[in-house]
């Protein structure tokens, strides 16, 4: 990845930051509000207004392009992260809490369920059942939530929150495909978010003892 990192960033500087970022941003918008589809690079060309091989100068892969629209969708989150000021909140539990919460009512939202289950046979699709794209989808996440991991249990060692990382990110991330007609009971997604949420405290913390945030 930091091969087609470091090509893509002589690329910006040849070309030009705004043609970069505008052909990522049509390639986010084609995903987002259509299907997985919609991802050729000549259909991209056309929604960007630009000719094929201006695209392929920057991305000459489908491979690179699909490793930015990771780094897109990660900033993205990055953006949201930090809206939450989580270094700054000095209780570790309210911390954490605020990251579950985040995550809980993320993967409820439409929009979000959309663009992720028109990401999984993308990626999938892409990197030969591999596993290494859509690893790299969530590795921000996994990563994120370890660092939280590791304030609310100090002991735990930097392997071991990123296990925990992974296992919440998955026990939270599997709501996208249980949860299919999530607008359809309030009440039951408000249970079903409070469920997950303490099972998410338990596995973070040392002891097993259930959060009493909840």
């Amino acid at each position: 990845m930091s091969k087609t990192i470091e090509k893509n960033k002589v690329a910006t500087r040849k070309a030009g930051k705004e043609t970069y970022k505008k052909i990522i941003q049509t390639t986010y918008e084609l995903i987002s509000s259509g299907s997985y589809k919609d991802f050729s690079m000549r259909n991209i060309a056309k929604h960007s207004n630009l000719r094929l091989a201006n695209i392929q100068y920057y991305f000459p892969t489908k491979e690179d392009l699909v490793t930015a629209l990771i780094m897109h969708v990660e900033t993205l989150y990055d953006i949201e992260y930090q809206s939450l000021n989580l270094d700054k909140t000095e209780d570790p539990k309210v911390a954490f809490n605020k990251m579950i919460d985040f995550c809980l009512d993320d993967v409820f939202n439409q929009n979000t369920r959309h663009l992720f289950i028109q990401l999984w046979p993308l990626l999938s699709d892409l990197d030969n059942d591999s596993g290494e794209f859509l690893a790299n989808l969530y590795r921000y996440q996994i990563q994120s939530i370890a660092t939280l991991v590791q304030r609310l249990s100090p002991n735990v060692t930097k392997k071991e929150s990123l296990i925990r990382g992974e296992a919440i990110a998955s026990l939270i991330e599997g709501l996208i495909v249980v949860r299919l007609n999530s607008n359809d009971n309030s009440v039951n997604n408000k249970t079903i978010k409070a469920v997950m949420k303490r099972y998410a405290f338990t596995l973070a913390q040392t002891d097993s003892q259930e959060s009493s945030l909840i």
